[in-house]
Formats: C-alpha cells, sequence, structure tokens
C-alpha cells in the first residue's frame, strides 16, 4: 500500500561539479574542482601570499556576488528538476516552494565578539553585509527566484526560512504537513548557499572555520542550490511520475550550546536526533548501507559526530554503514547541505550503490539544532 506514503519524485542541483546527474556521479567517482579563489593569505613561514582554496560554481555563478550569486545558482538547480521531472503548467497551482537561505548566524557570531582588524587581519565589521539592508532582498527572494525560473502559474504557497544544514529537517516536516493535510498536491524542498562569497566566507576564516595556509583543519568553502520535488505515493501514481525514493522518518534535537560556546560536544543532541528517525527501525527492515554526514574538517563536528556514534552504538542503533561526506566532492554547502545530501541519497538508491535500500543523512551544525533523516529505495516497504 503506498497511501500515506511521502515520494521524491525529482531532484535538481547546482554545484561545483555540474547539475545533480552529473554532479552525484562525479562525486562517486571521487572528482573535484578545487580552485584557486580571489582571496589570498599570507602563509607565516615562507611569507608567500597564496590563494584560498574552495569549490566555486562559476560555469553558473562567475561574475556575481551576494544575493545575485544566490539566485543564478537557484534558477539553474530548480530548471534541473524541471528538465526531468515535467510538471505541466497548471499543477504549479497546486505545488509549494519551500527555500532555505543562509542566516547571519556566522556574521553576528563575530561581530558579538567584538572583532577589529589585527596585525595579522585585515577584517573590519564594516565589511559584512548590513543585515538590516539584506532583510528586503530575502524577503523577496523567493519571488524573484520565481520570475528567474520562468514559472507560467505562480505555487500556491511559497515560504521562505533562513538556518543552517540541520535546519532542512524543519523543511521536510513542513512539507510532509502539507501534503499529509491536502494543503498541497506536491512541494518544491530545497536550499541555496554561497561561501565563496565576500563576507560569508570573510566570518567564516575569522572564526577559524576555514582551512587556509595557515591552518590545517576547517573546510575548504562551497556553493550550491539543491532542490527535491516530494508528494504523496498515491498522487505521484496518480500522474504516472517515477518515484525515486520514499522519505521515511525525520529526527530534530537541540543542544543547550552553540559551536562557539566553548562547551565541549558530548553528541547528545545528533544521538536525540538520530535515535527519533530510527526509533521504529529493527534489524528486520534491513541494514542501512550508506549514511551521508555533513562532516567538514571542523574538529568539534568532529567530536560531535563521534561521541554521537558511541552512543548510537551503546543504544544497538545501526552504525556499520559506508561514511559519505559531501564535503569532499563540494566543500561546505552551508543552507544547501540538506538538499544536495538528499540529492546524493536519491542518486545512490536509483542507480544501486547504496549498498542497501535505506540511506541514513545525519546533519551537524555550528547552531545549537541536529537533524537524522532515512530515505528507502521505492520497492521496500519499511
Amino acid at each position: 500500500m503506498r497511501e500515506g506514503r511521502i515520494a521524491i519524485t525529482g531532484i535538481g542541483m547546482a554545484s561545483s561539479l555540474g547539475n545533480a546527474v552529473q554532479a552525484c556521479a562525479a562525486a562517486r567517482a571521487g572528482l573535484t574542482r578545487i580552485t584557486d579563489l580571489e582571496q589570498t593569505e599570507v602563509e607565516e613561514e615562507t611569507l608567500r601570499t597564496e590563494a584560498l582554496k574552495g569549490h566555486p560554481a562559476n560555469w553558473v555563478a562567475g561574475g556575481f556576488e551576494g544575493p545575485g550569486r544566490l539566485l543564478c545558482l537557484g534558477e539553474a538547480a530548480i530548471q534541473d528538476l524541471l528538465f526531468h521531472v515535467k510538471l505541466k503548467p497548471e499543477e504549479f497551482a497546486g505545488t509549494a516552494l519551500l527555500l532555505q537561505l543562509p542566516d547571519d548566524f556566522h556574521q553576528q557570531t563575530l561581530l558579538g565578539r567584538g572583532a577589529t582588524a589585527t596585525a595579522t587581519s585585515d577584517f573590519a565589521p564594516e565589511d559584512l553585509p548590513a543585515e538590516a539592508l539584506l532583510q528586503a532582498t530575502w524577503k523577496s527572494f523567493p519571488e524573484r527566484l520565481m520570475a528567474l525560473t520562468g514559472f507560467e502559474t505562480r505555487p500556491r504557497i511559497l515560504e521562505r526560512f533562513r538556518g543552517g544544514p540541520a535546519s532542512f529537517a524543519h523543511l521536510l516536516l513542513r512539507a510532509r504537513n502539507l501534503l499529509n493535510s491536502r494543503t498541497v498536491d506536491r512541494c518544491i524542498v530545497g536550499g541555496i548557499d554561497s561561501l565563496i562569497d565576500g563576507g560569508p566566507l570573510l566570518a567564516a576564516r575569522e572564526l577559524q572555520l576555514t582551512r587556509t595556509p595557515n591552518s590545517p583543519v576547517g573546510f575548504l568553502p562551497g556553493e550550491a542550490a539543491g532542490f527535491v520535488l516530494i508528494e504523496s505515493a498515491r498522487a505521484a501514481d496518480a500522474r504516472g511520475a517515477r518515484i525515486q525514493a520514499l522519505l521515511g522518518p525525520v529526527g530534530i534535537a537541540e543542544e543547550s550550546f552553540d559551536r562557539f560556546s566553548g562547551t565541549p560536544s558530548t553528541g547528545a543532541a545528533l544521538f536525540a536526533a538520530t535515535t527519533a528517525c530510527l526509533e521504529s527501525w529493527s534489524e528486520q527492515d534491513g541494514a542501512i548501507g550508506s549514511a551521508v554526514v555533513n562532516l567538514n574538517g571542523d574538529p568539534f563536528r568532529a567530536m560531535d559526530y563521534g561521541s554521537a556514534l558511541v552512543r548510537m552504538t551503546s543504544a544497538r542503533l545501526p552504525t556499520s554503514f559506508r561514511l559519505v561526506l559531501p564535503v569532499d566532492s563540494f566543500g561546505e554547502l552551508g543552507a544547501a547541505t540538506g538538499p544536495v545530501s538528499a540529492c546524493m541519497s536519491v542518486r545512490s538508491l536509483v542507480r544501486g550503490y547504496a549498498r542497501t535500500p535505506h540511506v541514513l543523512v545525519l546533519l551537524l551544525d555550528e547552531r545549537k539544532q541536529r537533524s537524522a533523516l532515512l530515505l528507502h529505495h521505492p520497492g521496500t516497504a519499511p
């Protein structure tokens, strides 16, 4: 029976490795497009100026910055999605677009520290984008994105969220509620972010989150947009859509502290989110073959994940999965991490390299939230 089951019937991406199908295949093959960025840093031992490294998507966003860069990424990803799903114009009237955009958590953390320019840094608070000036842009962002994509019919619901990687789970739960209540027939759920851009990269660099010539730990910045089309399996069958994956349970939990509080992570929130996601799971459901986890080179996230893994082992939750790290292929993606992880998971199920019919996605964050979600092959009945 497909009644009540939520299906993923399409995916779309724009990343340093191209669109969804191309990028996921390249990621599986271990390909990257790490490139020198415009930003530089003086290497302390040799005193040589070296360029920072990153994963820019210059094929689609080159020459743009700020919200304009995000619009380029978002348009390319939605067009990629629409190319494959072939929605009819009248079907958009029953569609919701749930869009996640980056917040200003890193910038506000930096400003809260009273950071100023130093002898080894050219940072100045005025270099960061003024949040008040960006509010109007963020508010109108979904409408601008729809205008660029050329939708003939406006989606019934346009909602904008702002947050980090783990916030993607809230969009999925919102979409599930809209579908279960039959408020809409389908939801396009996704996120866009760029840490290549000046302000976000500057803040992350000053917070010592990025890998630089003087720091061997941290992430290489990336940028992407990712979207998934989800609808009830019943509705997908009715319109003859190909079901690529089924959305399983989603778990969300919060720590009492964030990455910059100075409190060491014990993995409690990630464990709680994973437990909520897998609470109805049993060995009879089969093994979880792969886990897509957004570890990114940050020691805090490594400790968080490692501690949660110990708790999961003690609780006899599945832990013998193959680890898949989106950061290896795309760099740190911020608010786009969740949808890109979902796209990678769906393609692994479609192409059969997920090992088993079940893929776990774990989303860590510098903020307090942690989340987990489970995706299934459509041929399974979890």
